[in-house]
């Protein structure tokens, strides 16, 4: 289920844009000292890392900068 203009959080899988280079990926936050690997091909992010960081709290559409990565949400689904 695709959240339209609502908050995910945790149990959301993240389709986040390059918006530079076109690159389209897939993450997950878990907690802390779960992530680093890729299941499916979505990339399991810890919470304390910087990007899980800056997801939280964001809503589809929304766009931050992070590590010179210009990064658009593109899509939240829950994960049910």
């Amino acid at each position: 289920m695709e959240l339209k203009g609502e908050t995910a959080k945790y149990h959301s899988v993240y389709t986040m844009l390059n918006t530079v280079d076109g690159s389209v990926k897939k993450y997950f936050i878990v907690p802390n000292g779960l992530g680093g690997t890729e299941e499916d091909g979505v990339t399991l992010l810890s919470e304390k890392t910087p990007l899980a960081k800056n997801l939280l709290g964001k809503i589809t559409g929304n766009e931050f900068e992070i590590n010179g990565q210009k990064l658009r949400i593109k899509k939240i689904e829950e994960n049910i």
